[in-house]
């Protein structure tokens, strides 16, 4: 599981906990120092869920065998890798109409897509609640 983690930070703990379903093998990489809140270490640590804070350089292979390749020279073997891909705006028009961007590149909406400036809705791979993170799932359990 390789996520770097800002404000929504819950995101590495509760996608961990529903991985370990009788998956014995879990890992959390922040691909660089983590930003991990309190609570969320103390579940990961209760669900004997190692962090790893080494940045990745590659992931290789194929599905059902996958190489997370780290800085350190460590290859970790996986089935499955849980990532976000970095995000950015493509066109200025969110920016320039004053609505917030996370730290991620996402334009923060509310439950019901409206951004922080009034009448100004955003939708799909644009945007994202602040306390929601997207994932992409590499490879598949087997």
């Amino acid at each position: 599981m390789v996520q770097r983690c800002h404000d929504g930070a819950d995101a590495a703990s509760s996608t961990a906990r529903s991985a370990t379903a009788g998956k014995p093998d879990v890992v959390v990489a922040t691909h660089g120092p983590h930003q991990l809140p309190e609570p969320i270490l103390d579940n990961l640590k209760a669900l004997n869920i190692p962090l790893i804070e080494q940045p990745a350089t590659a992931l290789t292979g194929d599905l059902d065998a996958l190489q997370l390749h780290l800085a350190d020279g460590t290859t970790l073997d996986r089935q499955v890798v849980f990532h976000r891909a970095p995000t950015r705006q493509h066109a200025p028009l969110a920016a320039q109409l004053g609505a917030e961007l996370l730290p991620d590149g996402y334009v923060r909406v509310d439950e019901f897509a409206q951004t922080t400036v009034p009448g100004v809705s955003a939708a799909d791979d644009l945007a994202r609640l602040l306390s929601a993170y997207r994932f992409t799932c590499t490879g598949a359990y087997g």
